[in-house]
């Protein structure tokens, strides 16, 4: 591949990122999509179709370069549902090879028939359901190679996201005064978050609890209080993780928007390969802004790039809470906080560029990150459980597992403010990370 071409796929990914993020709807954005693979790549038959339902027993066909493949198939005025150019096509139109690779979730290429022209099918998948597909044909003699394949990829990530986004939006607005609609919110908030207990190099390990802000049980207040709090714990490899955290700063059904669109954001950096800390949240920071700005919400975040094998850390700070460092060596326990420039929330400046720093964390055990709502916890007397008592309950805890550790201390929070009439009004999130041997 030319270096030409590389950079015209990256400034196309570039291009989508900025589309997803300015439109509001899926069908504002798929034909601007599909008209730029059509002029990336030379394709024969390119096509987009998506499930309207669970039950995949009907395929809508939304986009196609290639009308006349319809006309021989099937009459087309029937099938056309509406005036955006939509086909209802019966599922069984639909080849042995592309119900394959939906099955697998993965992408799939053959070269069939006397011509050996290269077919290709890119599935959408989103929290591991599969939305619909991008299929394609290419002229003769031309084939797919690694980067072409990057980038389809990209593009079904960015439809899935689109797919995802719509979705949301109709969750807000049919969940807005529905209790039950609002408990089916709070389970949708707890499969978002990142995969937990992660074990690493000699012994590392990453581990988080999250609790959303109750309301004494009572479903009212729980549907002004929907979390905002997240976390995400990415694998590089078993010597090195990225932790993001982040903690939307607002109410309701906004807040947990927004938790879905960071996944998304966050998920498109790092298969973009940006994971150094002060790049991710300027670039998260760019992208999210517009839509911040418009809900009139900021983002609290903290990103660190922990390297388990030679005992270092990379952290960059958008106005969150500090991490605080553990040690647990030779029986004696001491601690240090992450101080310094805590930054400026994502949302405020488009225009900030993050800074991060780099330290030497051999000589500590366990790193704890934080969101306010468990410093802010109140009990009876309005006083707040704070850091020193959290640094206290780590102390009296030990070199305990990180699960242990987490769960320990949100039980700690919790009879803190078991006399507390009103409510647990904030979510609270704990992460822990083992240095390991």
């Amino acid at each position: 591949m030319t270096l030409s071409k590389i950079r015209n796929h990256i400034s196309r990914i570039y291009e989508m990122t900025n589309v997803l993020m300015d439109k509001e709807i899926f069908f504002d954005i798929k034909d601007e999509l599909m008209n730029s693979v059509n002029e990336v790549l030379d394709c024969e038959v390119l096509s987009l179709n998506v499930f309207p339902n669970d039950d995949q027993s009907e395929i809508l066909l939304v986009y196609t370069n290639n009308i006349s493949d319809i006309a021989e198939s099937y009459q087309k005025d029937s099938l056309k549902i509406n005036s955006q150019r939509v086909y209802r096509i019966p599922s069984e139109g639909y080849s042995d090879f592309i119900w394959s690779a939906l099955h697998h979730k993965q992408y799939d290429c053959s070269m069939e028939g006397s011509n050996a022209k290269t077919k290709a099918i890119f599935p959408l998948v989103s929290q591991d359901k599969v939305l619909g597909f991008i299929y394609l044909i290419l002229k003769e003699g031309l084939i797919l190679d690694q980067d072409d394949i990057y980038f389809l990829r990209q593009v079904a990530l960015f439809l899935a996201l689109s797919i995802e986004k719509a979705e949301m939006k109709k969750i807000v607005m049919e969940s807005r005064m529905r209790e039950r609609e609002m408990a089916l919110a709070f389970d949708m908030q707890q499969k978002i978050m990142s995969e937990n207990n992660v074990p690493f190099f000699q012994g590392g390990k990453i581990s988080y609890f999250y609790k959303y802000g109750e309301a004494s049980g009572y479903m009212p207040y729980l549907s002004k209080r929907l979390g905002g709090d997240y976390c995400e714990i990415t694998q590089i490899d078993d010597q090195k993780a990225l932790i993001f955290v982040a903690d939307v700063m607002g109410h309701g059904m906004a807040s947990n928007y927004f938790v879905s669109m960071m996944k998304g954001v966050l998920k498109t950096c790092v298969d973009l390969n940006i994971t150094d800390p002060d790049e991710l949240l300027t670039k998260m920071n760019m992208i999210l802004m517009k839509e911040l700005d418009k809900s009139n919400l900021f983002i609290t975040a903290q990103a660190m790039f922990v390297d388990f094998g030679d005992k270092t850390i990379r952290i960059s700070n958008a106005g969150h809470t500090e991490p605080i460092m553990l040690s647990y060596k030779n029986e004696e326990f001491w601690y240090s906080i992450i101080s310094g420039d805590k930054g400026i929330p994502l949302g405020i400046d488009e225009t900030l560029k993050y800074a991060q720093r780099k330290i030497d964390v051999s000589g500590f055990d366990t790193i704890l990150l934080y969101t306010d709502g468990i410093i802010e916890a109140t009990n009876a007397s309005g006083e707040e459980f704070g850091i020193d008592r959290m640094i206290e309950f780590c102390e009296k805890k030990g070199n305990a597992d990180t699960e242990q550790l987490v769960h320990g201390l949100y039980q700690d929070v919790t009879e803190f403010s078991m006399d507390v009439d009103d409510v647990m009004t904030d979510d609270i999130l704990l992460l822990a990370v083992s240095l390991g041997a």
